[in-house]
């Protein structure tokens, strides 16, 4: 099945959300790795001075005692007494205690990042093992697959009324190829890019009724439901 007109259009909304964001993380990870250059701190600083540029580390420093902070050790469903060990042991297969760090990492950074469900596949290449661990052994189909992902790669377009999203997308690149898979409520297509056009290579039609894809958002507001740097 072809894209539709509609979800072309979504794509292309999508694909240059992504594109900006990008851009505007590259300035951010300057300041993070202390590679940006401030000119004057905007102290009384004679003339003759001003041209000494100083590199100011602060940033990293202060994103990672934010991220140091931030350890999630179990899950309590309301009325429960003790932490869920059904929901902590899809955590673990998911190998979450070390992916879920780096996504807190990610928002502190640049505002956002994101976590997308998807169904459980004993094939995947990617797929951590049931025991949380990164080898060959076998995957629990049962266990539904939990990733991580960048604002570098991602985006999701939000409903004005609910605030909640109504479409994701995520763009990559393997080698020379590119790709993109584009999450609906009813919905995941795969598409690979071929002849400078976007064309589906596959499409599971889920029915779930809500798109797949979770923003972790730092400091989102009313006008900025996509977040901001820490």
């Amino acid at each position: 099945m072809a894209l539709s007109d509609d979800e072309k259009t979504l794509l292309g909304r999508l694909q240059l959300k992504v594109m900006r964001t990008e851009r505007r993380n590259r300035v951010l990870e300057a300041y993070y790795e202390g590679e940006q250059r401030v000119e004057q701190l905007g102290l009384a600083i004679p003339p003759e001075l001003r041209r000494f540029l100083t590199i100011v580390a602060w940033p990293g420093t202060y994103v990672d005692a934010l991220s140091e902070r931030i350890t999630l050790e179990g899950f309590e469903l309301p009325d429960a007494t003790e932490a869920d060990q059904d929901l902590w042991r899809i955590w673990q297969a998911n190998s979450l205690d070390r992916e879920s760090k780096l996504a807190h990492l990610e928002a502190l950074k640049f505002g956002a990042s994101f976590i997308v469900i998807g169904a459980g596949d004993q094939d995947s290449p990617d797929a951590p093992s049931a025991e949380g661990g990164d080898d060959d052994r076998p995957r629990d189909a049962a266990i539904p697959l939990i990733t991580v992902e960048s604002s570098n790669e991602m985006a999701v377009e939000w409903s004005p009324r609910t605030r909640r999203p109504i479409a994701a997308a995520k763009f990559y690149t393997d080698g020379p190829d590119s790709f993109a898979t584009l999450y609906l409520p009813d919905v995941t297509i795969w598409l690979e890019r071929l002849n400078a056009q976007w064309t589906e290579s596959d499409r599971d039609e889920h029915e779930l009724g809500v798109v797949p894809v979770v923003p972790i958002t730092h400091r989102a507001g009313l006008s900025r439901r996509d977040g901001r740097s820490a």
